[in-house]
């Protein structure tokens, strides 16, 4: 009898070689035992074992793959210079908004800027005025009580004396209205009424009083009716007759018109209106223009201005580091 080892082992050996051979060619009873041998498992025999023992008889032959060559182009890349990167440029900083205090002194100042405030040299044109001006002197004297001792002088003067400084307070008035005029027209009329225009604004922002220049290149505002029917008239009249009594009779002959006879100087109205506002339309859009242009020259010398203070700036930065580099090289003994 085999033990149970010997009988593991021949199986090894017998079970392989008897796959081959069919079972009609082998003896009955190698038949029996292949098949006994076949039925009974033992702790040695598995599964595992007959798959290794099969593969050791056929072995299976894989197609081995083939290795695709693929030709790689070499290229040399040039050694790029390792360039410095760019600083990157200082943000502008934006500007602060204006608190509305500084915003309103800013119009302010503009508007002064464009009312053209020149105090033009004006001759004394009265004749208290010019007997001050030219009796007044500086002294240690209070002033109160050098005008009262004018005042007393000046109701003491001849009628000779006060015609003579009449005269020449007239003569003076003509020179002022001559000089006034000659300032007035080395503007161009648009500036003239940006300037009207400033000066009314300002009036109405200070409360205080300031007149309009006055300039006869100006567009005149049409009048009505009765206007041009006065215009066209009043000269018919004597010129003897007081104002006020003119106007009163032209008054009365303006009622006893016809509606045929006042149309005629509606029609003059309507005509001058429209001349009017086209010459208005015309003197705006050359006033906002000059308006641009003030504003662009504002803004160039206020970058002037921001130019000028921060080269300042540079220049003492400058000189502290300069100073501050000296000291530190001086010796301590130096020192």
């Amino acid at each position: 009898m085999l033990s149970t080892v010997g009988r593991a082992a021949a199986r090894r050996l017998v079970t392989p070689r008897l796959a081959l051979l069919t079972p009609q060619l082998l003896s009955p009873r190698v038949h029996s035992v292949a098949c006994a041998s076949a039925s009974v498992r033992t702790f040695t025999a598995s599964s595992w074992t007959r798959l290794a023992e099969s593969r050791e008889i056929f072995p299976k032959t894989t197609p081995k793959k083939k290795k695709k060559t693929t030709s790689k182009k070499t290229t040399t890349k040039k050694a790029a210079k390792h360039k410095p990167k760019p600083k990157p440029k200082p943000k502008k900083k934006a500007p602060r908004p204006l608190s509305p205090e500084n915003q309103e002194k800013e119009e302010l100042r503009q508007l002064k800027k464009w009312s053209l405030l020149t105090k033009l040299p004006c001759l004394p044109d009265g004749a208290w005025s010019l007997y001050v001006s030219q009796e007044l002197k500086a002294g240690a004297e209070d002033l109160g009580t050098k005008m009262r001792a004018l005042s007393t002088q000046f109701k003491a003067l001849s009628s000779y004396e006060r015609e003579e400084l009449s005269r020449t307070a007239q003569s003076n008035r003509v020179t002022n209205e001559a000089n006034y005029k000659a300032w007035v027209e080395s503007y161009p009329v648009e500036n003239i009424y940006v300037a009207n225009k400033a000066r009314r604004s300002l009036a109405r922002k200070t409360g205080k009083v300031i007149r309009p220049i006055r300039d006869d290149r100006l567009p005149k505002p049409a009048g009505g009716a009765y206007s041009e029917f006065i215009k066209a008239k009043f000269h018919t009249l004597d010129s003897e007759i007081p104002l006020p009594k003119k106007i009163k009779e032209l008054s009365a002959q303006w009622k006893t018109l016809s509606d045929a006879e006042k149309q005629s100087y509606q029609d003059i109205q309507h005509d001058e209106r429209a001349e009017y506002s086209a010459e208005m339309a015309k003197l705006k859009t050359a006033a906002r223009k000059v308006q641009s242009a003030l504003k662009a020259e504002e803004a160039a010398l206020k970058k002037q201005r921001l130019e000028a203070r921060a080269a300042s700036r540079a220049r003492s930065k400058a000189k502290a580091a300069a100073n501050a580099e000296t000291t530190a090289e001086k010796p301590a003994g130096d020192a």
